[in-house]
């Protein structure tokens, strides 16, 4: 969870856990959990991101005249450019032989669409987006995180792999050598929230003196970069992101809408040998959509993206309904009684 207009960490949480009061006691034990529960997965876990990616790869289409937001690209659910490639498009919602522009592709989370505009991109500028909006690059904050990668011909070869020309269309769905973390994405999505600029993350506000006398550090927002862009070419990325919101019961109800984006990605791994396919579910979002606040971000291993919603709407309950019953906290030194 991130305030979009100075990117402080406001709640970050990773699970399976651990309680911090038995950490020592626990620590052999703890150390021997395959399930990994000293692992950051927030900062440190990479996953290719899905569906997740293509609002960057709509906003990239739109600022290179590949597209515009009422342009329209044609849908049989099947992307049969490379001929020795079919690529399924599945999506959701009203989908399946029609034709699809930005705000319908993005809502139905259409593939042949992004296929399309990443194949006329190409992969050096599919990265060169992926880049400006933090994908693929640290997002600065005080603990351990990972830089991950974005997919490219040159990380492909120096693993002693080839990179062909389908790899491209599969990378501009969140798919191929894409490996991004939690925060990546939540720092990409409060970017896309407050107009293009890229603050470095933060989980520390403040450092005072131990009786409270004194600020002895204080943070300040640090610009990392800002995508200059067209305003429109925003407007209808995010107008997208809050149709697809729209259809989904989770945000239903609210008096605030919310901007959001699936992803369910394909991933393998080995266990006791033997290579298992499974999915990651994920979800982007911010709110309020018209005057964006937060910006949050869920990934859950081992689950497609469907349900996600009713999460991720629980955090904007707590934060926005935080003032209803809560209780003013005591100064430091008052004795409870």
């Amino acid at each position: 969870v991130m305030d979009v207009n100075d990117f402080s960490v406001l709640a970050c949480a990773s699970y399976p856990s651990y309680n911090l009061e038995t950490y020592k006691e626990n620590i052999v034990e703890l150390n021997k959990d395959t399930s990994a529960p000293l692992w950051n997965r927030a900062l440190r876990s990479t996953y290719a991101p899905g569906s997740t990616a293509k609002p960057c790869i709509g906003f990239a289409g739109l600022e290179e005249g590949i597209v515009t937001a009422e342009s329209t690209i044609w849908c049989d659910l099947v992307y049969d450019y490379f001929p020795d490639l079919p690529l399924n498009c599945i999506g959701v919602g009203d989908h399946g032989k029609t034709y699809m522009n930005l705000n319908r592709a993005l809502t139905c989370s259409c593939n042949t669409y992004f296929y399309e505009v990443g194949r006329q991109l190409g992969i050096s500028k599919i990265n060169e987006y992926f880049t400006m909006f933090g994908l693929g690059q640290k997002t600065g904050v005080e603990l351990t995180e990972v830089q991950g990668q974005a997919a490219s011909k040159e990380n492909r070869e120096a693993q002693g792999g080839i990179w062909y020309p389908g790899n491209t269309v599969q990378a501009a769905i969140g798919q191929s050598d894409n490996l991004f973390t939690p925060i990546q994405l939540c720092s990409y999505v409060a970017t896309l929230a407050n107009g293009g600029t890229r603050y470095k993350a933060h989980f520390i506000k403040s450092i005072k003196s131990y009786d409270y006398s004194e600020t002895i550090y204080e943070a300040e927002p640090v610009v990392l970069n800002t995508v200059n862009a067209s305003r429109e070419n925003f407007a209808a990325v995010r107008t997208g992101m809050i149709s697809m919101a729209n259809s989904l019961a989770a945000f239903k109800g609210l008096d605030y809408k919310v901007a959001s984006k699936t992803g369910t990605a394909q991933a393998k791994k080995k266990v006791n040998g033997v290579t298992v396919a499974y999915t990651n579910g994920f979800m982007i979002s911010y709110a309020p959509a018209d005057n964006p606040q937060i910006a949050v971000v869920i990934a859950i291993e081992n689950v497609d993206s469907s349900g996600l919603g009713n999460y991720i709407r629980e955090v904007y309950e707590a934060y926005f309904n935080r003032n209803s019953d809560v209780t003013a906290s005591q100064q430091s030194g008052t004795i409870l009684k």
